[in-house]
């Protein structure tokens, strides 16, 4: 990895999951940012994020709907999808998520995404 701690941007409406995955993360070297149900969500705020994790249902929003701003936008920049959703699969695919993470999911399969991904970034 280069000098700089890269960044992961949580979006999730279950407080401890994303806190959860926030702590798991910094455990590991990375910086987050939460953002509670997608509240304070802006696709063009400056410094972009290295890799988003965006919770499907939020609360009165989709997170394929966000994916789909991110990737308009930002087409670079992974995002990986979360939900216990049937449909993961095929919503990740319509909004061209780079990945998804099935609910329930173990601390290691968030670890394992995140950093395939900024491996590839670095």
């Amino acid at each position: 990895m280069s000098g700089r701690k890269k960044t992961v941007y949580i979006i999730e409406d279950d407080h401890e999951i994303l806190l959860l995955i926030s702590s798991l993360l910094k455990k590991n070297n990375y910086d987050t940012v939460i953002d509670y149900n997608g509240n304070d969500f802006d696709v063009t705020r400056l410094p972009c994020p290295d890799l988003y994790i965006i919770d499907i249902n939020l609360i009165d929003k989709h997170g394929g709907d966000l994916c789909d701003q991110i990737k308009k936008i930002c087409p670079d920049i992974p995002v990986i999808l979360m939900s216990a959703n049937s449909n993961l699969e095929d919503i990740a695919l319509a909004v061209k998520a780079d990945r998804v993470l099935r609910k329930p999911f173990s601390t290691k399969h968030v670890i394992d995404a995140v950093t395939a991904f900024i491996n590839d970034l670095s």
